[in-house]
C-alpha cells in the first residue's frame, strides 16, 4: 500500500485469525503469535471530493513476528464524471467476509437515475451481506426491486462458496450504461458458479411493476399483515377524548394504523407510541425544529413528525442516537412503512435485517 494508505489493527479471536491464515497460505505457523488482524484502507475515502478515487480495502493476518500475509481485498472504482458508479473487484474469504463492517444501505444518498417511491432502490455494489459498506458513494447503484432480488440471488453463490465452502472467490462487478442515469445492465464474473454453472452474467437493470393504486394503508397490508384481533384499534370516541386532553389532533393515517394493527411493535424492533395505551408514550410536546415523536427503535434511535401544515401533512424524520444525524423522509407514517419494506426508504443507522414486515401484536 502506498503512502497515503492507513493501517487499523482490529483485535479478533484466535480462531478466526487462525481461519484466515490458513485460508490465505495454508496450515498456521507452529507457534502462532495472538492472531491479529489487520484492515488497510485508502485514507480520505469519506471525503466528498474523494469519489472519483478508488476505495480500497486489503484484509491481512499476522502469520510471524511483524509479517503479514494478504487474504483478501476489496476495490470500489471511483464515480466518473456524471456521478457513476464504475464497479467493484473482490477477492473474500470467510474471514474477509466476517470481519467486514456490513453497513446497510443509506437512504439519503441520492445515486444516478434515483426517483423517490417510483419503484427503485439503492444497490451496494458490494453488498452487506459479503461485508459490504452503506457509507461509500462508489457502492451505489439504481435499480428496481426486481433487479435487486436477481443481483442478490447471484451474490448468495458468493457468499455460500466462500462461507460454507471455504473458498477463496473473487467476483467482478460492472454497471454498464447508457446516459448518465441508472444503469441498463449489471456485468458480474466470479470464479464460482453464479447462475446454473455459468460464472459469469448479465443482469438487466428491468423496469419496475406496474404501481398499485390503492389506499396507503391497503397497500401496507399487502406487505406486514395485520392481527386478527388488535389490541387498542381505538374508536372515534376514544381519540376525540384523547387528542382533547393531550391537545394533539394525530394525523388520519396514524389512526387508521392502529385500527388495523393496534398496539405492538414492528419486528420487535420499531415502537410505535400508541395514545390510547396506558395514556401513550407521550408527552406529546412539539420540540425545536417543530418535532414531535410517534416512536423509537429498540437501540434508541428516535421517530418523529415534522410538524409542517395540517396533521395529514406531517412527515417523518428519523433520528440516530450513535451519532450519524436526521434521516428526513417526504410522507407520512403508513406511506414511510410502506415505502421503508418495499426498500425505497432506507436507513442507515437501523441494523441489516432489523426492519422486517412483521407486526408483534401486545399492549406497552
Amino acid at each position: 500500500m502506498n503512502r497515503s494508505a492507513r493501517a487499523a489493527l482490529i483485535s479478533v479471536p484466535l480462531l478466526l485469525a487462525l481461519a484466515a491464515a490458513a485460508e490465505a497460505v495454508g496450515p498456521p505457523p507452529k507457534a502462532p503469535r495472538a492472531g491479529r488482524y489487520r484492515i488497510i484502507s485508502t485514507s480520505g475515502i469519506l471525503e466528498p471530493e474523494n469519489a472519483t478515487r478508488p476505495a480500497e480495502f486489503v484484509h491481512s493476518v499476522e502469520v510471524g513476528p511483524d509479517k503479514w500475509r494478504e487474504v483478501g481485498r476489496i476495490r470500489l472504482e471511483g464515480l466518473n464524471k456524471v456521478g457513476q458508479a464504475q464497479g467493484v473487484f473482490a477477492r473474500l474469504t470467510r474471514s474477509v467476509i466476517l470481519s467486514s463492517p456490513g453497513h446497510p444501505a443509506d437512504g439519503r444518498i441520492r445515486p444516478p437515475g434515483w426517483e423517490d417511491d417510483a419503484g427503485y432502490t439503492r444497490l451496494l455494489l458490494w453488498p452487506a451481506e459479503l461485508g459490504g459498506t452503506g457509507i461509500l458513494v462508489q457502492n451505489y447503484v439504481t435499480v428496481s426491486r426486481e433487479t435487486k432480488g436477481r443481483y442478490h440471488a447471484v451474490m448468495r453463490r458468493v457468499h455460500d462458496a466462500a462461507v460454507k465452502g471455504g473458498k477463496t472467490v473473487e467476483f467482478t462487478v460492472r454497471p454498464l450504461y447508457k446516459g448518465a442515469g441508472k444503469p441498463t445492465s449489471l456485468l458480474v464474473k466470479a470464479t464460482v458458479p453464479l447462475d446454473g454453472d455459468r460464472a459469469e452474467v448479465t443482469i438487466d437493470n428491468v423496469p419496475p411493476a406496474k404501481r398499485e393504486k390503492a389506499p396507503e394503508i391497503e397497500r401496507l397490508k399487502k406487505l406486514m399483515p395485520p392481527p386478527r384481533s388488535p389490541v387498542s384499534p381505538g374508536s372515534p370516541k376514544e381519540w376525540a377524548a384523547v387528542e382533547k386532553r393531550l391537545k394533539v389532533t394525530f394525523p388520519r393515517d396514524y389512526k387508521e394504523y392502529f385500527a388495523v394493527y393496534g398496539a405492538g411493535t414492528i419486528n420487535g424492533f420499531i415502537r410505535v407510541d400508541h395514545p390510547l395505551v396506558r395514556g401513550g408514550a407521550g408527552p406529546y410536546e412539539v420540540e425545536k425544529g417543530g418535532l414531535l415523536g410517534l416512536g423509537s427503535t429498540i437501540n434508541g434511535d428516535q421517530i418523529f413528525w415534522r410538524t409542517k401544515g395540517r396533521p395529514d401533512e406531517w412527515t417523518i424524520v428519523l433520528h440516530s442516537r450513535g451519532g450519524d444525524g436526521y434521516q428526513e423522509v417526504g410522507c407520512g407514517w403508513v406511506a414511510f412503512l410502506r415505502r421503508l419494506f418495499e426498500e425505497d426508504v432506507q436507513v442507515l443507522f437501523w441494523p441489516t435485517g432489523a426492519v422486517r414486515p412483521r407486526f408483534v401484536s401486545g399492549g406497552e
